[in-house]
């Protein structure tokens, strides 16, 4: 028997959840978004369960196992994800929701103007190394100087003794300039950026079931009526 429900993985990180509550419910999905102690909140009317996701490796297991069949989170997460392990993500919607992109960012005395002034950095630190190591290797930049590192490499970056680079999320870029770095695809700098376009999207997972496939589609629909 074909499977019909559809098993969508939803972030909890807050800036993002806020939206998605919002979004679904305007869409006509009825819940009250508590996703009590088993996160997970069931729809079936809809024919629809939300997981709570948090985590690359958590996703990443998730797909494995086969429990999720699309996400509803940012752009970043889910292309780090496909980067880290190879599955098959699409996008099925871009919100154009929490808009930001993922760039590469140095101290401002090191005085960086071309992909070649960073070659002699120590590392490239990043939240997202898939990603990160996509962009280096697509411009010639050694791999190994990609360092993961959970949060704060912009303020590594700053403090740092020696030369690096972060490959961070931005969308100002004020709070990175006030602790005395530069972005470096801005325009004065021109470098290419790490992710360029990244919001808040639905994804789908690999060769889904026509029910399951049937469910994501309305779902998008149904966000993108109250979008426009």
């Amino acid at each position: 028997m074909a499977k019909e429900t559809l098993n969508l993985g939803v972030s909890k990180q807050s800036r993002v959840f806020d939206v998605i509550s919002d979004l679904l419910p305007r869409a006509g999905y009825k819940t009250d978004f508590d996703f009590g102690r088993t996160d997970m909140i069931s729809l079936p009317d809809e024919g629809v369960n939300l997981l709570a996701v948090k985590g690359f490796w958590q996703i990443s297991f998730m797909i494995h196992a086969e429990q999720i069949d699309g996400l509803f989170l940012g752009t970043d997460v889910a292309m780090e994800v496909a980067e880290r392990t190879g599955y098959d993500i699409f996008s099925v919607l871009d919100t154009g929701q929490q808009k930001c992109r993922l760039a590469p960012m140095a101290r401002k005395i090191d005085k960086v103007r071309s992909l070649d002034d960073l070659r002699d950095f120590k590392f490239y630190l990043s939240k997202y190394p898939g990603l990160a190591k996509k962009w280096v290797r697509e411009y010639g930049l050694p791999q190994e100087k990609v360092w993961e590192i959970e949060s704060g490499s912009d303020i590594q970056v700053a403090r740092g003794l020696e030369p690096m680079a972060a490959v961070e999320l931005v969308s100002t870029g004020n709070t990175a300039r006030k602790n005395g770095l530069e972005i470096l695809d801005d325009e004065h700098i021109g470098l290419p950026p790490a992710l360029e376009k990244i919001s808040l999207e639905i994804f789908g997972i690999g060769n889904l079931a026509v029910p399951v496939r049937g469910r994501l589609e309305e779902m998008k629909s149904r966000v993108a009526d109250i979008l426009t």
